[in-house]
């Protein structure tokens, strides 16, 4: 049986951890999409259109982090109703 494991944390540590991923995922981001645009770009200007879906998987490998803050949105939402 899973366990929920922000059950077992504060707050604050919540709010702490979803802020550290949050610049963790903006930084890493703003790289990815910087690569992205290059591959897209040699993809053109080399005819070799297989890197546009390698630059469009690179993007989706970001999709993990972007559940974990929903995760973390949503159990902050859920204390302060209380």
């Amino acid at each position: 049986m899973a366990t929920n494991k922000l059950s077992n944390l504060s707050l604050e540590e919540i709010k702490l951890k979803k802020k550290k991923l949050q610049g963790i995922v903006i930084g890493l981001g703003s790289v990815m999409l910087i690569a992205c645009a290059t591959l897209i770009y040699l993809a053109i200007s080399n005819k070799n259109y297989g890197l546009i879906m390698v630059s469009f998987a690179c993007l989706i490998s970001m999709m993990p982090s972007l559940i974990v803050i929903s995760q973390y949105n949503k159990e902050i939402k859920s204390r302060s109703l209380k």
